[in-house]
């Protein structure tokens, strides 16, 4: 699991954007922060990312560069 973090944290800022877009922001950063170590916040966004949270990624990813939304707590 530290592999795909690492692979998802090192990804350039236009692929980043991509996995956030619908349904791919579920299935990708919902696995992210589950291997961050959020149960909770994983299960929910491989539940809704696909359909209403990916937007918050796509405004985090613009903003900061990377995931922050429940993805920080656990390095």
């Amino acid at each position: 699991m530290v592999k795909y973090i690492n692979f998802f944290d090192r990804l350039p800022f236009v692929l980043k954007l991509f996995f956030a877009l619908p349904i791919l922001d579920g299935i990708f950063y919902g696995i992210y922060r589950l291997g961050k170590g959020q149960i909770i916040p994983g299960i929910i966004w491989i539940i809704f990312g696909t359909c209403i949270l990916w937007v918050i990624d796509v405004f985090t990813i613009c903003r900061v560069g990377k995931v922050t939304l429940y993805a920080n707590f656990k390095s």
